[in-house]
């Protein structure tokens, strides 16, 4: 019965690893693994331990803090029953991410995590290069776009996964085959996010992580070319690449002619639904509306049918929807939380190099998809900003075990 906690413990942990092996391709997979990993840290106990982390990391003083405010709007929400319900089954996800960072508390553990990440996205780019030639009735929908989430989550998490190989192929000493392996895949990622899926967002991303993989590695005396070959490589590729130009130019133009009222393209609707969220915000900036609040409120504020399957279900920003809602008190506690993760990989010293890509990628995504809110995001990122918060963990376990010592 002794050995009980301690196989429990090792069962969540593998049941982490099973986490990021599904983040590409299978909710079902995500939902197993979180029942088993929640179970398992239950059962496994080191209640000391684990409280000691959550006081001594600021970062995750802020998340806590964050999801007791989110549940506290609760009480005051202005959101239809349906509509709340919803939203609190959706934010006490944001719980996995000090759970999933008590349990991979090792070097080997995270390096599993990030193996289980790849081999899940290479199932995800086989699937985006076979989709054409051989029918697969157990994807989402029959394109390369969007095989088992929507094209948005896809390819941020193909930006985040081209990140890696990255780093992998300029820092892990390994055979040239490993190498060769690694490229082969940054390769195939990178042509996925530049010429398959081709979102806006994804560009951005794709770049900005790639770029600070490089800064990271790169000495000082190569940082000052990385800026130069950044430019280039960003001309190369709006001017090469007819999708990129493209897709580009015609946000430019739809932003030029929206008109502060109902609009039916992708950027006038997003602009639109940004304009009727600062209206919404207004009304209650330091508190917010309440969880689930802001379904309801966007329905009477657009007024139209059309208009409102589109913007009033999320207004297509983390950061807005968390002001309707949560206002400035729990906007404030959450990006508390992301500023503390960066300041703790920023000073790690190991365990880091991807860590502040990732909290990058987040913070950019977020401006224009609700990145923990809807389905597929919220699969792709709760795992992934645990494990860029993980960067300061060794360092918590080094300072609790000399004072217990002590």
């Amino acid at each position: 019965m002794s050995n009980i906690p301690d196989r429990s413990g090792i069962a969540a942990r593998w049941a982490v690893v099973m986490l990021f092996f599904s983040l590409p391709f299978s909710r079902s997979v995500f939902a197993v693994a979180t029942v088993i990993m929640f179970f398992g840290w239950v059962v496994e106990g080191r209640w000391a331990e684990k409280v000691q982390l959550f006081k001594r990391d600021p970062a995750l003083c802020f998340l806590l803090l964050f999801v007791v405010w989110v549940y506290s709007t609760s009480l005051w929400t202005n959101g239809s029953k349906e509509h709340v319900e919803h939203a609190l089954n959706v934010h006490w996800k944001i719980l996995l991410i000090p759970i999933v960072i008590s349990l991979i508390d090792t070097d080997q553990w995270r390096e599993r995590c990030w193996h289980a990440f790849t081999l899940g996205m290479i199932i995800l780019l086989v699937h985006i290069h076979a989709i054409s030639f051989i029918s697969m009735p157990w994807t989402a929908e029959s394109t390369r776009v969007a095989v088992f989430f929507n094209a948005s989550s896809q390819a941020l998490g193909l930006a985040i996964f081209s990140a890696w190989c990255l780093q992998r192929f300029l820092t892990a000493p390994q055979r040239p085959v490993q190498r060769s392996f690694y490229l082969a895949l940054f390769g195939l990622a990178s042509h996925a996010v530049l010429f398959i899926n081709q979102q806006r967002m994804s560009f951005l991303c794709w770049g900005a992580g790639c770029t600070l993989v490089l800064f990271f590695v790169l000495g000082r005396e190569q940082r000052k070319w990385l800026v130069l070959g950044s430019l280039v490589c960003s001309a190369v590729l709006f001017l090469g690449i007819p999708g990129v130009r493209d897709r580009i130019n015609t946000a430019i133009q739809e932003a030029i002619a929206y008109k502060f009222e109902n609009s039916y393209t992708s950027t006038g609707t997003r602009l639109h639904t940004y304009y009727i969220s600062t209206k919404i915000i207004s009304r209650s900036p330091l508190v917010g509306h309440g969880i689930g609040s802001y379904p309801s409120m966007a329905q009477e504020m657009f007024n139209d049918d059309r208009m409102c399957e589109i913007a009033c279900g999320h207004p297509h920003s983390l950061y807005l929807l968390y002001l309707s809602e949560f206002g400035l008190a729990g906007t404030v506690l959450f990006i508390g939380y992301i500023g503390m993760s960066i300041i703790g990989a920023a000073s790690a010293k190991s365990n880091s190099i991807l860590a502040i890509p990732v909290l990058i990628v987040f913070i950019l995504g977020s401006f224009i998809d609700t990145t923990l809110w809807y389905r597929g995001f919220v699969y792709l990122f709760v795992p992934l900003l645990a494990m860029a918060s993980q960067a300061r963990r060794p360092v918590l376990i080094r300072e609790t075990q000399k004072e217990e010592t002590s």
